[in-house]
């Protein structure tokens, strides 16, 4: 025999049997045998066990039904399976009448409201790290384009070029003629070539540096999930200056 308080549920092949319920009243009918009202203790809605709204539905035909002893069976305190991430699932359960289910769902929404702040804080930190890659490459970017336009300036071989063919056009110019002669820009002295190629690998390099600093700021993010400790971060390897803005 049940007593009231006792962790029931209904037997396997009842609807029901997926979910705890607590005793909360007990008669005896004029067949002579006990029937059982219930209530459903806190615990998780499973999304694997269908939708949640038919959950609510066979949770609710439980609860108003009178239950026999032989269709019942003790069971420890319910498992929370709580896999819901969703605010309208949890708007789906504040729309039963069940007071308890009411004030679970008031607690899922708080539940999930804070796991959605942080996932928009997490969400915020990486696309930081985003804008400054994207920033800071055009910047390395630039810096090799300048660099490559100074070195090329000095050339000798472009020097010559530069001057034959600005006098080449001016001829062509007194002729009236509508031909232009186009110079040759990728002719370089040997020297000239070497510096090139150093500028370009240390690009490469810059590039490399930067890929592996935002990797090991990802990497140390993942070990903590405090707001202020990740701003640290960011702050220490100068992706934000100590005014809090992008470094770049």
């Amino acid at each position: 025999m049940f007593k009231i308080g006792d962790i029931v549920r209904p037997k396997k092949g009842f609807s029901g049997h997926n979910y705890c319920f607590k005793i909360i009243e007990s008669e005896i009918n004029p067949f002579d045998y006990n029937l059982y009202k219930l209530q459903r203790i806190e615990q998780s809605l499973d999304p694997t066990e269908g939708p949640l709204n038919l959950q609510l539905k066979t949770i609710r035909n439980v609860e108003t039904t009178f239950w026999k002893e032989k269709e019942l069976e003790l069971t420890s305190t319910a498992k929370l399976r709580y896999n819901v991430s969703n605010l309208d699932d949890i708007n789906d359960i504040a729309e039963t009448n069940s007071e308890f289910l009411n004030q679970y769902a008031k607690k899922l929404r708080k539940e999930c409201e804070v796991k959605i702040n942080k996932m928009n804080e997490e969400e915020n930190e990486m696309q930081i790290l985003d804008l400054y890659k994207e920033r800071k490459s055009k910047v390395l970017e630039k810096k090799l384009l300048e660099a490559k336009e100074a070195v090329r300036k000095e050339d000798e071989i472009q020097s010559i070029i530069i001057e034959m063919t600005n006098q080449i056009n001016t001829i062509l110019e007194n002729q009236d003629s509508d031909t232009r002669y186009e110079s040759h820009p990728n002719l370089y002295t040997s020297e000239t070539e070497k510096k090139l190629d150093e500028l370009n690998q240390k690009y490469y390099e810059e590039i490399e540096t930067l890929r592996s600093t935002l990797e090991e700021i990802r990497a140390l993010f993942e070990l903590t999930d405090d707001y202020n400790e990740r701003m640290k971060i960011l702050k220490k390897y100068g992706i934000l200056n100590k005014d809090g803005k992008l470094n770049v």
